[in-house]
């Protein structure tokens, strides 16, 4: 009887019998071979987690570290599948990093067809002003067609208007491939220190811009993900009378992801990604570059204690246009600096870490960090600052950490 039960086991650990919200007996029994194992991670098929409450992700922290349970996956289950609006949410298991461990994937089939209208990003910096999406989504069966219309004023040397329009196709090999395409057109505006930086020529800067990336999105295993894609990007100068440019370049991404229970009943999770841009006049590129970022997160949490570290790091080799160029000094990086105040056109270094502690909804913070030019030589900026974090929604006040008058920045919104 004990090898049919390592049997069963095995099959489970392998992800052979999946489990569906409100299955029949049977089902659940096949499952409860397996309650002596601990589940180490609960994650979501699929390149990209969905966007969930705190509630629900509670929820998902309290079940991991506990033994197996087939009656509460399902119940979990039941709750994504409700939240997210899908009428069938299944889970498999999957091996763990030891032989008495298992992790618990999340299958989320998306309706045969959905529409919905949010709002992703919605950010105030009072050095800064408005950033904001709003995105309308249609779902057909695994095909889905989002609208974005965005401004952005942190995540780049200027403050660009304009939309997003992406395609996306899921469920290929097995759930393991995506393939997506994107087109984005925006109109870029400039506040006085970049003009000024710029100079009387106007150099560099960009009026309007429109890019089209193709992608393969790879699951490679639960937790590495491989994006690889072909950007080409036409660049209208801020000059009227100069000729537009193309960038074409190689975009690829590899990207880490795992939680886990620690013995003390805590819930750890880390995140890492690595990308690179290379773009070469041989491609029929204007510019030749090659753009290398690492970021990557770790998250700690038991109890109403969270502890949270992050850090990026990034080059450029040759010469880049404006828009791929680093800044520091917005809502997520160096709070409490305003980026006009680094570098008011962006750097080719950049090198950025903070720590986070909260209790409760309380969190204080502390950002060190810095932006130059190749050739420069850096300077260390550091900010702390202290807020309110509840269903995603963030209200803090940070403080540059420099010499003469200190000017609090006011941070308010949600999906950070």
């Amino acid at each position: 009887m004990k090898r049919l039960h390592a049997a069963a086991a095995l099959l489970c650990l392998a992800g052979v019998v999946p489990a569906r919200a409100g299955s029949d007996a049977e089902a659940a029994s096949e499952y409860n071979v397996n309650n002596r194992y601990t589940v180490e991670s609960i994650v979501f098929a699929g390149n990209k987690a969905p966007r969930v409450s705190d509630s629900l992700k509670e929820r998902i922290h309290l079940l991991v570290g506990r033994k197996l349970n087939s009656a509460a996956m399902q119940g979990l289950c039941r709750a994504v599948g409700e939240e997210l609006r899908s009428k069938n949410v299944r889970f498999h298991l999957v091996r763990g990093s030891r032989p008495e461990l298992v992790g618990v994937v999340l299958d989320v089939e998306p309706n045969p067809s959905h529409f919905d209208v949010n709002l992703p990003r919605v950010v105030y910096n009072s050095a800064l002003g408005w950033t904001a999406e709003g995105a309308a989504t249609a779902t057909f069966g695994t095909s889905v067609l989002t609208l974005t219309a965005i401004r952005d004023a942190e995540d780049m040397a200027a403050t660009v208007g304009g939309f997003r329009a992406a395609y996306q196709k899921n469920g290929l090999m097995a759930g393991a491939m995506q393939l997506s395409v994107q087109f984005e057109d925006f109109q870029n505006s400039y506040q006085s220190p970049a003009l000024a930086a710029a100079g009387p020529s106007e150099a560099g800067l960009i009026r309007s811009s429109w890019d089209v990336l193709p992608a393969v999105h790879l699951l490679i295993c639960d937790d590495v993900t491989l994006t690889a894609g072909f950007e080409i990007e036409q660049l209208h100068p801020l000059d009227s009378a100069a000729r537009a440019e193309t960038v074409n370049s190689l975009v690829n991404t590899l990207r880490f992801q795992r939680q886990w229970a620690g013995a003390d009943d805590s819930v750890q999770e880390l995140e890492a990604g690595y990308a690179l841009q290379a773009a070469a006049r041989t491609m029929g590129s204007d510019f030749g570059f090659a753009k290398q970022q690492l970021d990557a997160r770790y998250g700690w949490r038991r109890g109403r204690h969270r502890v949270e570290a992050s850090m990026l790091a990034g080059t450029i080799a040759g010469v880049a246009p404006l828009p791929e160029r680093f800044v520091l000094g917005d809502s997520t990086t160096l709070r409490g600096w305003n980026r006009f105040d680094i570098d008011p056109l962006g750097g080719d270094r950049a090198a950025e870490a903070s720590l986070t502690y909260g209790y409760r909804a309380a969190r204080v913070f502390y950002d060190t960090g810095s932006v130059w030019l190749r050739g420069e030589s850096p300077e260390l900026r550091q900010s702390v600052g202290a807020g309110i974090e509840r269903e995603r929604m963030l209200l803090a006040v940070a403080f540059p950490l420099c010499q003469g008058r200190v000017e609090p920045v006011l941070i308010a919104g949600m999906n950070f």
